[in-house]
Parts: structure tokens; sequence; C-alpha cells
């Protein structure tokens, strides 16, 4: 009768009070983990059933915790090593004496550079420099000096130009690259380096100086190598003809003869200087590509007598020679 009745109910709320708490349990974590908690866990008591599912639960977040661990030590483990893989790239691009970009990079960028601007239709100004007579400055004042003043003249493109856009070439050149400059910006860029150089303290009582060629892509050049080529030469011609200044390839030609001539042919007086420069602009007018072969004739004539340690002007002879070896083409 009542009797079972209330004893009916009184067994219903208590098998529903130790089904409903293990069940808010585990509703309870399983929000939990939704909103991102890892350390939420079940109640693993009550009904067996639901004990055993509260265990199940608990066992999958820390399988799920101790996986995400193991993911955050492979992650970090990752990043160390891209962080030793970017160092160990930096390190292989930069050149350890000066701290800047060095004669490998150089090549891929000036390439990388090129075709780029034939692409977006900009300009590439490129500056070679050249320490004047650091042979001398050298075998006067020893390597360590030597090693100084390379530093300084980098410290000095420094303050002109960006790091990144400056490399050492080799021994004592550099080069910088400026992508999207003309010909007129680039000539301005390098007269303000040839300055910040030469404003530098003499190193005991020796100043220095450097002698610089620039060349624009693609108004003077058609090629990465032509780009190099052609700033090179503009920069021998620079040191030939008196040092401590700037030159550039297509303004050569249009100055006066004594500042195309080398200085032992510009000795010999007026009548060579003259016949030199008109012979070196009719062969350029009449055949641009033989013109061209023969500036990249005396260009690797000049890197061969710096090689072979030739005197200037033995270099500046040879230079000439090759410039105009193709001359008898002109009849």
């Amino acid at each position: 009768g009542i009797g079972g009745a209330v004893l009916g109910l009184a067994a219903s709320v208590v098998i529903g009070r130790s089904i409903i708490k293990p069940l808010s349990s585990l509703e309870a974590t399983a929000l939990a983990v939704s909103k991102g908690d890892p350390d939420a866990r079940a109640q693993a008591s009550g009904p067996r059933e639901l004990a055993h599912l509260g265990s199940t639960l608990n066992d999958m977040m820390d399988a799920m915790e101790e996986r995400a661990q193991q993911l955050r030590l492979t992650n970090e483990e990752l990043l160390d090593r891209h962080r030793q893989l970017m160092d160990a790239r930096a390190q292989a691009a930069t050149d350890q004496l000066t701290g800047v970009l060095n004669h490998r990079t150089f090549h891929e960028r000036i390439r990388d550079a090129a075709t780029q601007a034939e692409t977006t239709g900009e300009s590439v100004g490129l500056i070679m420099l050249d320490i004047d007579d650091f042979k001398g400055f050298n075998d006067s004042l020893g390597h360590q000096a030597g090693d100084e003043a390379l530093r300084g003249v980098a410290l000095s493109i420094a303050q002109v130009v960006k790091k990144e856009d400056t490399y050492r070439y080799g021994g004592d050149e550099f080069a910088v690259l400026l992508p999207g400059a003309d010909s007129r910006k680039t000539i301005q860029v390098a007269e303000q380096v040839r300055r910040a150089v030469a404003a530098v303290p003499a190193c005991n009582g020796k100043n220095i100086t450097v002698s610089l060629g620039i060349a624009e892509f693609p108004g003077m050049a058609q090629s990465a190598e032509e780009l190099l080529y052609r700033a090179d030469m503009a920069m021998y011609w620079a040191k030939s003809t008196g040092k401590n200044r700037v030159g550039d390839w297509d303004g050569l030609l249009s100055r006066r003869t004594g500042d195309i001539v080398p200085g032992y042919v510009s000795r010999r007086g007026a009548e060579a200087q003259d016949t030199i420069a008109a012979l070196v602009a009719s062969l350029r007018a009449k055949d641009p590509i033989t013109g061209a072969h023969s500036e990249r004739c005396s260009w690797y004539i000049a890197r061969l007598a710096e090689e072979l340690d030739f005197s200037e002007e033995e270099a500046s002879a040879l230079r000439l020679a090759a410039l105009l070896h193709d001359i008898g083409k002109l009849t």
C-alpha cells in the first residue's frame, strides 16, 4: 500500500541521485574540455557503468595531455633547429671580418635583383668600390691594421646604405646593390660613400680613400654579369685616373679625354688622349656587340693583373690594350 509506495519513491530518489551526480560530473567535464581546460577530470565513482565511463574519459584526457606535451616538446625542438639553421645560413652569408654580406651572397642577390627588375621594370644600381693603395697600407702597417681598415670602410658604408645592401666582394673590394635606384641615384649614393670613407680619421698617419664605379640595370647593362663588369670597369677607370673618385661607364666616354685615358697615357700628351678616346667611342658606336666584348676583355684582364700583383701602370696598359684589341674591325 502506502508504505510500499513511499519505499519505492525513496528508492527512486536514491537511485536517481546516484545516476544524476555522475552524469552531471561527466557533463561538466565535457563542457570544461570544450572550453580548453586540459586538467578537467570526471568523477569515476557511482554505478559501475558510469564509473567506467568516467574512468575511460579521464584516461582519454590523460593520453591527450601526454600527446599535447609531446607535441609541445617537438615544436620547441623544431623551433630550436630552425633558429640554428637560420644562424648557420646567416653565418654562411656573412663575411666574418667585416660583418657585411659575402661574395657568394652577392652573386645570388645580383642575379635575383636583375631578374626581378626585368619583371617589374624597375632599375637596379650597383656600386663597386676598392680601397686605394691597400697593398701599401698592409705592407707598411701590417695585416692587423689592414683588417681594421676593412672594418672601418664597412662601417662607413653602413652610414650611407642599409647593411643588407652591402657586400664584401673580396680582398679590399666592396659592393653596394641598390634595387630601385637609377643611375643618378646610384651616383649620389656612391659619392656619399666616398665622402664617408674619406672622413674616417687617419690610421697611423695614413688616410683611407676608395675609388668607386657605378652601373645601372637596364640602362647600362642587360644582364647581372654585364652590370657587374661595367661597374667594376668604371671603378678601375676611377682608380687609374686619380683615385678617391666615382666613375660610371656611360659617363666616361662623354667626359673630357683626360678623364677617360689612364694616367700613363695622359702624360704622353693631348693627342694620344684624343686618339684613344675617339677609337673607343667609334668602336662602341659602330658595333655595340664588339664594343661590349672589348669591355669584357678589359675587365677580365684587369682582374688577372690584380691577381698577378701587377703595378697600376702595368694593369692600366693591359686594360687599355684589351679595350682596343678589336679596333681593326672599324675598317
